[in-house]
C-alpha cells in the first residue's frame, strides 16, 4: 500500500460534511509512464490536490477535467497518448512514449471505496476492487464491486459468474492492478493490501532512520527492545507500536501476518539468535539481520544444531548481511539500503542497475 492511500483516507475522513472530491486513478498503461496502474490523486473542489498520476506532466489537465466531473457527477475516462512523433501533450514535451488511461470519479467520506481502503489499513485484510471503465450499457462506466476473503462479493452495478471467477483468482494472487476483458466489458481490478508491517528488533540509533524511511513509504512500524530507554515513544513518535520487554515476551505482542517483514538489529549475538529462532516459524517474506555473513552463518548453524528437524526452507527469506550493496556507511544510508532490499524482495526484483535491465523497467502482466 502506498503512502498516498494513507493520505487520501486521512484527507477524506477529516473533511467537513458535504465536501466534494474527485479521485483520479491510473487504470491502464501501455508503453512508458512515470506512475503505474493503481496510482491515485485526490482533488478537492477548490483544486487542492494530493498524490500524482504522472511525473507532473498530466496533473494540470487532470485538474481541469476534474472540474467537469464535479459538475456532471459522472465518472470519465481520460486517455493520454504520447506515442506520436511530436512527443508532446498540451505543448509539454513529456519524453515518455506511452498511452495512459485515467479514471476520474467523485468520492466522499461515505464512499464504499474509502471504506474498503480503511478496512485494508485498520483490519489488515486485503480488499479487491473491480471497476468497469469501457463497454456495456450507457452509464456503465464506474460500475463497481468489491471482494474480500471473509466478506465475499459486494456488487454496486455489475455481476457475472465470469467476473466472480476472475476476481477471486486475482484476489488470491500477489498481482499488480490490471485490466481484463470480460463479457464485452473492460474491467479494472486492483487489490488494496494492508501496509507493509516492519518489525524492528532493537531500538538503537540505527533504528531511528530505518523507521523514518519506512514511514515515508506508508509502512507500519513496530519497535521492540528490552531496554525501556530505547523503546521509548519520544525516540519513535510516529511508529504504530513500541514494546519494551524481553524479546521472548515482546514477540507475542507484535504483529506477524503475511504483510510483515522483520529486521534484527539488536547488536547482541545471543539476542539475535534467540529472536531468529523464534520468528523463523512465522514464514515471513523477509527477515534481515545486521552483521557480517560469518556471524549470520554461525547463528543459523547453532539454531540448526538445536533443532531435531530443522526446515532449511525457513532460511530462504533470511538476508544477512542485510541491505543492498550501495556502499552504505552511515545509519541513514544503511537504512536506505535495507528498505531498498526489502522492497526489491517483496516485488521479486534483483535490486540491480535499471540501465542494465532488458525490456521494461516495470514488471508487467498480461490479462
Amino acid at each position: 500500500m502506498s503512502n498516498e492511500i494513507h493520505q487520501i483516507i486521512e484527507k477524506l475522513s477529516a473533511a467537513p460534511e458535504g465536501s466534494r472530491f474527485i479521485l483520479a486513478t491510473v487504470i491502464d498503461l501501455k508503453g512508458s509512464g512515470y506512475r503505474l496502474p493503481g496510482a491515485k490523486m485526490l482533488i478537492a473542489e477548490n483544486g487542492d490536490a494530493l498524490g500524482t498520476v504522472s511525473g507532473g506532466c498530466l496533473e494540470a489537465d487532470v485538474l481541469e477535467r476534474a472540474r467537469r466531473v464535479i459538475k456532471s457527477r459522472r465518472p470519465e475516462i481520460l486517455t493520454y497518448d504520447t506515442t506520436g512523433k511530436d512527443d508532446s501533450v498540451f505543448s509539454l514535451n513529456m519524453g515518455c512514449r506511452g498511452v495512459v488511461r485515467i479514471l476520474i470519479e467523485e468520492i466522499d467520506a461515505r464512499s464504499q471505496l474509502l471504506e474498503n481502503m480503511r478496512t485494508a489499513v485498520n483490519e489488515r485484510r486485503r480488499q479487491t476492487v473491480f471497476t468497469v471503465f469501457s463497454g456495456g450499457e450507457p452509464g456503465a462506466i464506474g460500475a463497481r464491486g468489491f471482494y474480500s476473503s471473509d466478506a465475499g462479493f459486494e456488487f454496486l452495478g455489475l455481476e457475472s459468474s465470469t467476473l466472480k471467477d476472475t476476481v477471486s483468482r486475482f484476489h488470491n494472487e500477489d498481482r499488480l492492478p490490471n485490466v481484463f476483458d470480460l463479457d464485452d466489458l473492460e474491467i479494472y481490478i486492483e487489490s488494496i493490501d494492508p501496509p507493509i508491517n516492519l518489525v524492528i528488533f532493537g531500538g538503537g540509533f540505527d533504528a531511528l532512520p530505518l523507521a523514518e524511511v519506512a514511514k515515508t513509504l506508508g509502512w507500519r512500524v513496530e519497535i521492540a527492545d528490552h531496554r525501556p530507554a530505547y523503546a521509548d515513544e519520544k525516540r519513535f513518535p510516529d511508529v504504530e507500536k513500541i514494546v519494551a520487554a524481553p524479546f521472548e515476551n515482546a514477540i507475542g505482542k507484535l504483529t506477524f501476518d503475511d504483510q510483515t517483514v522483520a529486521v534484527l538489529m539488536t547488536h547482541n549475538y545471543e539476542k539475535d539468535r534467540e529472536i531468529l529462532g523464534r520468528i523463523l516459524g512465522f514464514d515471513l517474506k523477509y527477515i534481515g539481520m545486521l552483521g557480517p555473513k560469518a556471524r549470520t552463518s554461525r547463528i543459523i548453524d547453532e539454531i540448526r544444531a538445536e533443532s531435531e528437524s530443522f526446515d532449511e526452507s525457513k532460511i530462504e527469506n533470511l538476508y544477512g548481511p542485510i541491505g543492498l550493496d550501495i556502499g552504505a556507511d552511515s545509519p541513514e544510508s544503511i537504512a536506505v539500503s535495507i528498505i531498498a532490499e526489502i522492497k526489491s524482495v517483496l516485488r521479486g526484483r534483483s535490486g540491480g542497475f535499471l540501465r542494465e535491465r532488458r525490456g521494461s523497467i516495470y514488471s508487467r502482466e498480461s490479462s
